[in-house]
């Protein structure tokens, strides 16, 4: 019994990790930094702009839930990490020739552009495609909802009389 009163005082447990979330950053950017948003969603697309005043979108300026989401969409995109990252050695797609999504970030360094395909078989992720980069990452499939929420918000507040 002592022995085993020992063992139990002597092992530990699996310790746990902080800190920021690992994997390659898919766009490199600081928030701040970005200075345009454009996406193509399907058949449905905006081009936001940050001004001094705040956020425009599709040339107008941004109505307060637009502005909301447009922020937190650009939070997402500037800390949005991969799940996973490696080189196709077949060629194979992923949805690329039909892409699902296309996200363009312009800061004052250039312009990065992700072309979003497929959704893993477990439909958790989709896969990222860098402009240029031979890579295929995954990405949490959350990405979507704040491009949707953007539309949401954009649509919703053009139809508001007033």
């Amino acid at each position: 019994m002592l022995l085993g009163g020992l063992l139990v005082l002597g092992v530990r447990g699996p310790e746990r990790q902080g800190g920021a979330p690992r994997g390659h950053r898919v766009f490199g950017v600081a928030r701040q930094a970005i200075e345009a948003i454009d996406v193509t969603l399907g058949e449905r697309r905006f081009a936001a702009r940050r001004a001094p005043g705040g956020w425009t979108i599709d040339g107008r300026p941004a109505g307060p839930g637009t502005a909301s989401a447009l922020d937190d969409l650009g939070a997402r995109l500037a800390a949005l990490r991969a799940t996973d990252v490696f080189r196709p050695g077949d060629g194979a797609d992923f949805g690329f020739t039909r892409p699902r999504a296309e996200i363009v970030l312009r800061t004052p360094r250039g312009t990065r552009r992700v072309t979003l395909g497929d959704t893993n078989a477990a439909a958790s992720a989709l896969y990222a495609r860098r402009a240029g980069d031979a890579r295929v990452m995954q990405v949490g499939i959350g990405i979507l909802s704040d491009v949707e929420r953007v539309l949401y918000n954009r649509d919703r507040e053009a139809a508001a009389p007033g």
